[in-house]
Formats: structure tokens, C-alpha cells, sequence
């Protein structure tokens, strides 16, 4: 009992030697007198992960005056102007009306016409599709008709998705934040045309399910993220591979940006597995590949395989 005491006692000192502090903090973090200092919540955010140069921040200007000055460069929307109907917007787009049909969240998220872009010219190649987040099972089934020679993968953390399992359906019951049970879904999987993160949308979980997954697609795969909106310690991640990709083979990178002026090949096998990546509003697509090895003008030309 007398350590007991002495211990409520302690946590009584602690409290009141350091609740000051906690209080100022919270205030400041309540008022956040950055916000004067920039025009918006975006740039306040961006300014943290990506300094921007006064040389970069005058041509930033003189180009978006140029856009204001000029009517022709005026937004416009494809989609309203071929009227208020969305049967009507992207014509013979087979995958939009099938995502009219199935209603699953990526269509009011407006991701559909890049999924389009980047996979209808091979969704009859495609032979296996997995989809972390299946909660009502409507995009699988969306995926499932879009991809007519694919088996489709859902990984969810709920069991009451293994409901939505059938001849060309195989549900995983995951944590995605959990490395034993992605250990456990990477050992059984290999050759993944495409990989989809429609899950938790926490930074943790998202990484680490790419750091444990990326190694199941096949050679030309691609990766996707997304709802990455908000999200900048994720942008920062995958900011990585833009730089990582530009490295010369001496093993120095073509930047000078912080942490990316020399870079260890020998460490660094995802980014010489990464060929590309895509950045669109709220949606990432990372795409694999022999990089940057892979030109076979050099290499025949010059009698050697860069490595």
C-alpha cells in the first residue's frame, strides 16, 4: 500500500510539473498562427514535405496569371458538358457502366476513368486481381466482370466477407496492419497482375501492406493506392520512387534533394522493380518493372548489362 502511495503521489508531480507545457501546446495547436503565413491548409501542408525556391514560387505565379488571363484555358467539364446524365458521359467506356451498374464508392470518387486508362487495354490479359478493403463486395464483383480471365483476390480484416467467395473469388481475412497475416497472404501469392488499397486509408497500414505485397505482382504490375487525399506522409513515401527511379548507374541520383543525392543500389530493390509512377487527384498507380537496366539500346550497343 505504501508503494501505491508513493507512486499516485509521483504521477500527482509528474501531472503538474509538465501540464503547463501540454496546455501551451494545445493552445498554439488550436490557434495555429502558421495558417496566417499561407494562403490555404494546402500550402501550409505542402511548404512542410516540399520547401518551394522564390525562383520556383515567381514562375508558379507568372503561370497561373497566364491562365487566368487567358479564356481559352478556362476549366471546363467533359462530363457536364455531354449533360447531366452519367450514362451519357464517356460513351462505350465498359468499365464505367459497369460501375454504374455495381455503385461501388470508386465511381463518386471519380477514380473509374483512370482505372480505364491505365487497364482496359490489357483486362483481358489480366489472370489475377487482389483488392485490399472488400466491405459490401460490390467493386469485387465490379472487377470480376471487367476482367473476364482474371481470379479476383479480396483481403478484408472482417470474416462476414468470406460471404462473397465463389468459383473466381477467394477472400483473405487480414489485419492490414498485422505483418504476420501479410507475411501469410504474400507466401501465397506470386504473379499479381494488380494490386488495389481500398482499405483502412491509415498511413501505417497502407505502407506496410505495400511493403509486404509490392513483391507479389508480376514483372509489369502495377500497384495502386487509393484516397490518399490529406494523406502527405503517404505522398511522401511514394515521392521516393519518383526520385529513385532517376538515378544514374553510378549509383548516384540525378537530384540533390535531401536523402536522395547518393543512393545504395544494393538497397534499393524496390526502386529498381519500379518503371513508373502516376499521380492523379486522391489516387496513385505505381507500376513494375527491370528499371533502369532494361535498354536494350545500351546494352547492345555497349556489350553490357547495367547492373
Amino acid at each position: 500500500m505504501k508503494f501505491k502511495h508513493t507512486s499516485t503521489i509521483k504521477n500527482i508531480k509528474h501531472f503538474i510539473k509538465y501540464f503547463p507545457i501540454y496546455a501551451v501546446y494545445k493552445i498554439l495547436n488550436l490557434i495555429n498562427l502558421k495558417k496566417f503565413f499561407f494562403m490555404n491548409d494546402f500550402e501550409l501542408k505542402k511548404n512542410f514535405f516540399n520547401k518551394t525556391s522564390t525562383f520556383e514560387a515567381e514562375l508558379i505565379k507568372t503561370n497561373n496569371n497566364f491562365l487566368i488571363l487567358r479564356a481559352e484555358n478556362k476549366r471546363e467539364s467533359v462530363e457536364l458538358e455531354n449533360g447531366k446524365l452519367p450514362q451519357n458521359w464517356y460513351g462505350n467506356d465498359e468499365l464505367f457502366h459497369l460501375a454504374l451498374k455495381y455503385q461501388p464508392t470508386k465511381t463518386r470518387h471519380d477514380y473509374i476513368k483512370w482505372y480505364s486508362y491505365h487497364f482496359e487495354k490489357i483486362r483481358k490479359d489480366v489472370k489475377q486481381i487482389l483488392e485490399i478493403g472488400v466491405y459490401h463486395g460490390k467493386s469485387l464483383k465490379m472487377w470480376k466482370e471487367y476482367f473476364p480471365n482474371a481470379k479476383i483476390y479480396g483481403l478484408d480484416i472482417d470474416p462476414n466477407c468470406l460471404k462473397y467467395e465463389d468459383e473466381r473469388t477467394k477472400i483473405f481475412i487480414c489485419d492490414q496492419n498485422n505483418e504476420k497475416d501479410l507475411k501469410n497472404v504474400n507466401e501465397k501469392l506470386k504473379n499479381i497482375d494488380i494490386i488495389l488499397d481500398d482499405g483502412s486509408h491509415k498511413y501505417e497500414h497502407m505502407i506496410k501492406s505495400f511493403s509486404f505485397l509490392f513483391s507479389c505482382l508480376k514483372k509489369d504490375g502495377f500497384y495502386v493506392v487509393e484516397d490518399i487525399i490529406n494523406n502527405y506522409k503517404v505522398l511522401n513515401f511514394f515521392t521516393r520512387y519518383v526520385y529513385g527511379i532517376n538515378y544514374f548507374p553510378t549509383n548516384t541520383a540525378t537530384v540533390t534533394e535531401p536523402g536522395y543525392d547518393k543512393i545504395n543500389l544494393k538497397n534499393a530493390e524496390d526502386i529498381k522493380n519500379t518503371v513508373a509512377i502516376h499521380f492523379y487527384r486522391h489516387i496513385l498507380f505505381l507500376q513494375r518493372g527491370f528499371n533502369p537496366e532494361d535498354n536494350p539500346y545500351k546494352n547492345i550497343t555497349e556489350k553490357q548489362i547495367i547492373y
